[in-house]
């Protein structure tokens, strides 16, 4: 009877523990596109779409961000846009005219409202079906503003057409740890957050640069970095800021790309915390279950006999079987390893 107990209250506690965790991760609520950008204009703009997946919407005549007329040598309405988090900003556009002239017209996206940074420019091809696309990365807290201008030549009226999609440079990549080597250069593990890109690659600026000098293409950038699943590990001269210019490849010529300042400090281990005592650990029986850093190895020793087990990535739960029953008063020794630095033991008597 009272073995029959310890499996009941072994079982409660783990059914309180996968109860607890999942409703934790499960309340997240879903963000849109008005989470991270705000325009002055009713417009739509996607989120995360590539370069082809606009183009593809744009051609199956799908919403545009900006609509209307313009007549030569005349500028649409001025439509700004403000983006909530770092990332990356593609505009496509198309124009259409009854006028036989093949001349064009121009997009422009400029830093400020009086026209005099230009970030990007490009020509709009006439003829119906042309396209152009292009994009920038953005800050956080910054603002870009977007008009179509008529070149001349440019039929009257003609009909402007601008597609845009925005992605958080959190959707494109993240940094998760940094290894120093014993010249003083510093590895950064980059991870592929898009996980139907066929690739990666990763420039590297030094210092904090702002996205707007990137923009304007007067940042001098380095690539020393290799591929590693699902990802990339870029090789840094030494710790300290830099500035990584991240691009993601898709099939079909597809890509999107992102900006991120990362100090390197931040992400080199420096301990890994002691493990929680085992939330459940009963003489007679032969588990062990705990909770431990998500996604850590969790090493269970017993009777001079260690059993490994990973903890799950999301709550940290971990259940170790042992080969040999618990007995009540032995030592059951538990040590965690995060990112290859192993914590101190944390040594729990069993009890009944």
């Amino acid at each position: 009877m009272k073995r029959v107990k310890k499996f009941l209250t072994v079982m409660l506690v783990f059914a309180m523990v996968i109860g607890v965790f999942p409703t934790m991760s499960a309340s997240a609520a879903t963000k849109t596109i008005k989470d991270y950008v705000e325009t002055s204009n009713d417009g739509v703009v996607h989120l995360g779409m590539n370069n082809k997946k606009l183009e593809d919407y744009a051609l199956e005549d799908g919403k545009p961000f900006m609509s209307g007329d313009v007549e030569e040598h005349g500028e649409s309405d001025l439509v700004k846009v403000t983006f909530k988090e770092d990332g990356f900003f593609f505009l496509g556009g198309s124009v259409t005219s009854n006028s036989v002239n093949l001349s064009t017209g121009y997009a422009y996206i400029y830093a400020n409202a009086s026209k005099s940074n230009v970030l990007w420019k490009s020509e709009i091809m006439r003829k119906k079906g042309g396209w152009e696309l292009g994009g920038i990365p953005v800050n956080k807290g910054e603002s870009i503003y977007i008009s179509c201008y008529g070149q001349t030549g440019f039929g009257n009226p003609t009909k402007y057409n601008f597609y845009a999609s925005f992605t958080p440079a959190s959707y494109i990549a993240k940094p998760t740890k940094a290894t120093v080597n014993k010249d003083g250069t510093v590895d950064l593990h980059i991870s592929n957050v898009l996980k139907d890109s066929i690739g990666m690659r990763v420039r590297y600026a030094v210092g904090a640069v702002d996205t707007l000098r990137v923009a304007r293409n007067e940042v001098k950038f380095f690539q020393t970095d290799r591929e590693e699943e699902p990802g990339s590990i870029i090789t840094l001269p030494k710790a300290g800021t830099y500035t990584l210019y991240v691009s993601c490849n898709f099939l079909n010529n597809a890509y999107t790309d992102c900006v991120l300042i990362v100090n390197t400090n931040d992400y080199i281990p420096k301990t890994t915390p002691k493990p929680a005592a085992p939330v459940a650990m009963y003489a007679g029986t032969k588990v062990v279950i705990g909770v431990a850093e998500p996604g850590a190895t969790v090493a269970v020793k017993y009777n001079n006999k260690t059993v490994n087990v990973t903890a799950d990535k999301k709550t940290g739960l971990y259940i170790a079987k042992i080969a040999t029953a618990l007995k009540k008063g032995a030592s059951v020794d538990v040590v965690q390893t995060v990112n290859g630095i192993k914590s101190i033991s944390c040594t729990v008597k069993v009890t009944e």
